[in-house]
C-alpha cells in the first residue's frame, strides 16, 4: 500500500505528524496555576480592590460548592498576599457555611493577618 502513496502525500503526513508532536510536547509542559486577580467589592458606594487568588474570590462570593471542591487541594491556613488566610475571608464576608467547612478541616483560627486580625475577630 505504501508504494501507492505519492511524494506529496508523504510530505503532508510528515508535516501533520510533526505538528501533532509539537502540540503534544507543548501541552506536556503546561501547568495550571491560580493567578492573583483583582476583585472589586462595592459596599455602600465604597469600592475596594483586592489582589487575591481565585480561591479567595470564591469564598468572598459565597460559592460553597467550588470552595468545598478546592478544600482538598491544599493548606487552608496559608496566608495570601494581603496577609489573610482563606478562613479570614470567610469570616470577614460572613460566609458561615464556608467557615464551618474550614473549621471542620482544622483551619488555624488564631493566625494573625498583617493588620493583627484573626478569623475570630474579622
Amino acid at each position: 500500500m505504501n508504494k501507492y502513496i505519492n511524494h506529496q502525500s508523504k510530505s503532508f503526513i510528515i508535516k501533520i505528524s510533526i505538528l501533532i508532536s509539537a502540540i503534544v510536547f507543548v501541552f506536556s509542559f503546561v501547568t495550571v496555576t491560580a493567578k492573583s486577580i483583582a476583585l472589586v467589592v462595592n459596599n455602600n458606594n465604597i469600592e475596594t480592590v483586592f489582589n487575591v487568588n481565585s480561591f479567595c474570590i470564591f469564598i468572598v462570593k459565597g460559592d460553597v460548592e467550588t470552595v468545598v471542591k478546592l478544600l482538598v487541594r491544599g493548606n487552608i491556613s496559608i496566608k495570601k498576599g494581603d496577609g489573610m488566610t482563606p478562613v479570614m475571608y470567610a469570616a470577614k464576608y460572613n460566609r458561615v457555611e464556608i467557615s464551618k467547612r474550614f473549621i471542620e478541616k482544622g483551619a488555624a483560627l488564631n493566625t494573625e493577618s498583617s493588620k493583627g486580625y484573626t478569623a475570630r475577630v474579622c
